[in-house]
């Protein structure tokens, strides 16, 4: 299931010192940042399990290998985007809408034998509009609030956002009950 402290606690790795002996040093470089940030994301959305009735273990109907390549792709992490929260914030909710957009569809039984085709996401772009602005408020607290957060608390916004936005993922799937007879096409909520 996804939560938002798993991702915030993988971004500690490499972002905040604070963390004690775990603390894994900061990337040495520009790609070296987007693959920790793509592997923390790939490895937050590889939690993630289809809202239907008893899932199977992982989630068979949502493929998430490519999502960490694609992360990775679309974020730019350069100094421009740096420059303004407001613009860090649009790479980085880049960054999620090109993972999630890569995640590929199969199918799921659950328990009552119902199989569940997954065929499309189906409101990325409105998650991904709320998300730059939410992004935004959290990287622009860091500069704003005063004394100045700690890293735990501003990673922590920022997985918020990450999580809020990443569970409120919605699935369109064909699902054919245990007769072998097709039901309405439906969708499936994730978390």
């Amino acid at each position: 299931m996804l939560a938002a402290t798993m991702l915030r606690d993988r971004l500690r790795t490499f972002c905040d010192p604070d963390l004690g002996p775990t603390f894994g040093g900061f990337p040495a470089s520009r790609v070296a940042a987007r693959q920790a940030w793509a592997a923390a994301f790939a490895a937050y959305l590889n939690t993630v399990e289809e809202v239907v009735p008893s899932p199977p273990p992982g989630h068979p109907a949502l493929i998430t290998s490519g999502a960490e390549a694609a992360f990775f792709g679309a974020l730019a992490l350069d100094r421009d985007a740096a420059t303004t929260p407001g613009l860090a914030a649009a790479d980085l909710a880049g960054a999620w809408r090109a993972a999630v957009q890569a995640i590929g569809f199969g199918v799921v039984t659950d328990s009552g034998g119902n199989v569940w085709t997954a065929s499309a996401l189906t409101n990325v772009a409105p998650l991904h509009a709320a998300l730059v602005p939410a992004l935004t408020a959290a990287l622009s607290s860091a500069v704003t609030v005063t004394p100045p957060r700690t890293a735990v608390a501003q990673l922590g916004l920022i997985a918020d956002a990450l999580h809020a936005a990443t569970s409120g993922l919605i699935v369109t799937v064909a699902v054919v009950n245990a007769s072998s007879a097709p039901l309405p096409t439906v969708v499936m909520a994730v978390h």
